[in-house]
């Protein structure tokens, strides 16, 4: 049977942590319908640092590829073809590479790799103490591509709806996925916890993944954080507890 790779609900909390805004840079973005506009964007040193967090140093860069691209001249296209006079553009240099992400199943100690590719450039211009640098610069903006494709610094790409919709997905990732490292041996011994566990998420409103996560840490005075450590013969006990609290006789 086919499935996913369960990844901790902790990590995907670290990738789904908003950037905090007083870290969150901004440059020029040009101009559209004859407004500035200012772009959001990290720098390489916090991308790096969220994936060292996130990851536990467990991750590599490697530049697969890099090269100098010549630009095409600029032309204006709303000024008379009579009036255009083409303006000659810098080079520009890109980087390509590999992001790879180690993650080890507790059960089985094996690793698997994840890999997101991405793409960088830096436009070539200054004197050569300025340009000496230039692939740097580029392999670090190819790795926050990268590491976006992950989730790092996305939340700086969404709007409001967009991101309600995210933090929509992620509970309910939560509540369809907890529970999920106990074996088909497991989950037929216990299968009225798990049932009921799963029904109560999916029918509360009041209760959702992470309403459920506290329940879980509250119960067992943080010893467990995540369903996914909770002994399969201890889950009997959690729900009797959790029935208790919502009244629930059944």
């Amino acid at each position: 049977m086919l499935t996913n790779l369960g990844i901790e609900d902790k990590i995907k909390d670290f990738i789904g942590e908003q950037i905090p805004n007083d870290i969150i840079k901004q440059r020029d973005g040009g101009i559209s319908n004859g407004k500035k506009i200012m772009l959001d964007y990290i720098s390489g040193s916090t991308c790096i640092d969220k994936l060292n967090s996130i990851f536990e140093y467990g991750w590599d860069w490697e530049v697969t590829e890099h090269f100098i691209q010549k630009s095409v001249d600029y032309q204006n296209k709303y000024m008379k073809e009579r009036e255009m006079s083409p303006e000659p553009q810098p080079p520009v240099a890109h980087v390509f590479g590999i992001l790879t992400v180690h993650l080890r199943d507790d059960k089985t100690g094996q690793f698997y790799d994840i890999k997101k590719t991405g793409c960088g450039s830096k436009v070539i211009i200054g004197k050569a103490n300025d340009q000496k640098d230039i692939f740097k610069a580029a392999s670090t903006d190819a790795l926050k591509k990268a590491a976006s494709l992950i989730g790092v610094g996305l939340d700086l790409y969404r709007d409001a709806n967009e991101q309600y919709y995210f933090e929509l997905l992620l509970s309910r990732d939560k509540q369809n996925n907890f529970l999920r490292n106990y074996s088909d041996e497991e989950k037929k011994l216990y299968f009225d916890s798990v049932n009921y566990l799963q029904e109560l998420t999916e029918s509360n409103n009041d209760i959702d993944g992470d309403s459920m996560l506290s329940l879980l840490m509250t119960w067992s005075n943080n010893k467990y954080n995540d369903f996914n450590t909770i002994p399969p013969k201890e889950l009997n006990n959690f729900v009797t507890y959790i029935k208790q609290g919502i009244g629930d006789d059944k």
